[in-house]
């Protein structure tokens, strides 16, 4: 997603339009926009600080008059100074109140005052907006034109089926996984000779890394493109079959996406999957490297990555994912997994072979 930072977008705004001309206009704007709803019906939700409906929300209505996106923002924050505002598709919505509570985790917050309507529409349902209500309108033809290529990247995508789940294609492939892990009980269970053994740690690899990528696939909800579903089933395969946080991995995942390769000196924040302790992507992160010991370890990363990568990659990842967790079912899916995996390894008949395997 390219997204624009406030400041560009307020050195484009017709400075002559004062402060208080925009924010007349921009009620005028919502009256236009609400008129049709039916006031006894508004609520307020403490819960998440969104102004909800209880009716069906159809698409925004924006009029020909409306203001800029960055007129409307303007017009808002002169009299609500303290709002957070993120825009989608035509609306302002204020979030001061929902960041703590947002499914996504604290990533919203970077769309602040920006555009967020290519990362709303890729990772959210088309529902979720159903009951919510902007604070402020604004026209469309500010929108960005790299955001409107990906558009309509994306209608062409759904228009030429690349979104449909093949079911025969996954079936396929959860038999395959499926055998991998037959093999691998057969020739740790049925076989007393070492060489045996050696390759049940292939085929015992090779399942993990076909759960690993059905976990990819279904916390992306690719599966049944029904989230609860596909959350379950991507965590029973992550972490039940691997060994890894499926839902921790998703929530640093979605970051990913909604800010691919996004740094952020000012707040401090980057695409998380563009650094680790060792290891950085683009010399753009080197100001996050504070210490002697990370600059020196950066400096030879061509050389450490992949002995890093298979020597502590997993036990790192897995103790990185798990030391904030606090929901009971990924605990019980990472027990089940110790569990399993240590009555698998009890089969070896030496400790030179469990630790060899």
């Amino acid at each position: 997603m390219v997204s624009h930072r406030l400041g560009k977008h307020q050195s484009e705004c017709n400075t002559s339009i004062s402060a208080n001309a925009a924010t007349f206009k921009i009620r005028e704007t919502n009256k236009y926009e609400l008129a049709a709803q039916d006031s006894e019906a508004e609520e307020n939700s403490s819960r998440n600080g969104f102004s909800c409906i209880r009716r069906s929300n159809p698409a925004l209505k924006i009029p020909a008059d409306a203001l800029t996106r960055t007129e409307a923002y303007k017009a808002y924050m002169s009299s609500h100074p303290t709002a957070k505002l993120i825009g989608i598709n035509g609306g302002w919505y204020d979030i001061s109140k929902f960041i703590p509570h947002h499914p996504g985790g604290s990533v919203i917050a970077q769309f602040v005052g920006k555009d967020a309507t290519p990362v709303f529409k890729g990772l959210h349902t088309k529902d979720v907006l159903k009951h919510m209500r902007p604070v402020a309108t604004y026209r469309l033809s500010e929108d960005d034109p790299a955001a409107e290529a990906f558009a309509e990247l994306h209608q062409f995508f759904i228009k030429q089926g690349f979104f449909q789940t093949s079911a025969v294609w996954y079936a396929g492939k959860m038999a395959f996984a499926a055998s991998l892990l037959a093999l691998t009980l057969f020739l740790v269970v049925g076989c007393s000779s070492w060489y045996w053994h050696c390759l049940a740690s292939c085929s015992l690899a090779l399942f993990w890394q076909q759960c690993g990528f059905f976990m990819h696939d279904f916390m992306h909800s690719q599966g049944f493109h029904e989230r609860k579903i596909d959350n379950w089933i991507g965590l029973a395969c992550g972490t039940l079959g691997v060994g890894i946080n499926s839902f921790w991995w998703q929530e640093e995942h979605y970051v990913h996406h909604a800010l691919t390769n996004t740094v952020d000196y000012e707040n401090g924040f980057f695409d998380p999957q563009m650094k680790e302790e060792s290891w950085a992507q683009n010399k753009k992160l080197f100001p996050f490297f504070t210490t002697r010991l990370q600059r020196a370890l950066i400096a030879i990363q061509h050389w450490t990555f992949l002995p890093i990568c298979i020597i502590v990659g997993r036990p790192y990842i897995v103790i990185a994912a798990i030391v904030s967790e606090r929901r009971p079912i990924v605990w019980l899916a990472l027990i089940l997994h110790i569990i399993w995996v240590s009555v698998l390894l009890c089969q070896l008949p030496t400790w030179t072979q469990v630790f060899v395997t």
